[in-house]
């Protein structure tokens, strides 16, 4: 399968004027993640819509038509233009960091490390509380109890997952099963 990427731009929803050219998957132009705080303001302000320029599957002509419009604009930062891009395109940086885009999952942290701190953090989170007990669970139908939804969903043959979705819809159709709290 070939991967596609797209140069958008974003124009102001109200006077329809180009403040930020991009390049990206074909999903990156109407998300609101990753911007930098300009892009936020012009959106705040005027709200945005999405033109998508082209599609390619050849990521060096996508980023030379990039710094081509990037350059045709001009930035604002830069004392000469219209747009809040942060940077002229073709090197890919954010924040400082130089990124190598392969399109795997993970990328970013590839070669670098988590402080201490940072990897405590993370560690408490993903352990969770192990001293909390799980809640009984009973039917509302038949009044039978069970000591946990693990327990509950292994006797009535239903994947646990599955069992903690419905219990978490308030009033759930799908289960007469509730907590005891």
């Amino acid at each position: 399968m070939i991967k596609a990427y797209c140069l958008y731009q974003h124009l102001t929803a109200d006077t329809d004027e180009v403040f930020y050219v991009g390049i990206g998957s074909l999903r990156r132009p109407y998300t609101r993640k990753n911007r930098n705080k300009q892009w936020h303001d012009v959106v705040k302000e005027h709200g945005f819509r999405v033109d998508v320029m082209r599609i390619f599957t050849d990521r060096d002509r996508l980023r030379d038509w990039e710094s081509f419009l990037i350059s045709f604009y001009g930035r604002l930062d830069e004392g000469g233009g219209v747009l809040v891009n942060r940077n002229n395109g073709q090197d890919l940086t954010y924040a400082g960091i130089k990124r190598v885009p392969t399109g795997k999952k993970g990328d970013y942290w590839r070669g670098r490390k988590h402080s201490e701190d940072t990897k405590k953090k993370m560690s408490r989170r993903l352990l969770g509380n192990k001293n909390r007990k799980p809640l009984p669970v009973y039917c509302i139908e038949s009044g039978k109890m069970w000591n946990s939804r693990k327990e509950a969903a292994a006797e009535l043959g239903i994947n646990d997952s599955t069992l903690k979705s419905q219990m978490s819809i308030p009033n759930s159709k799908f289960t007469s099963l509730r907590y005891l709290r």
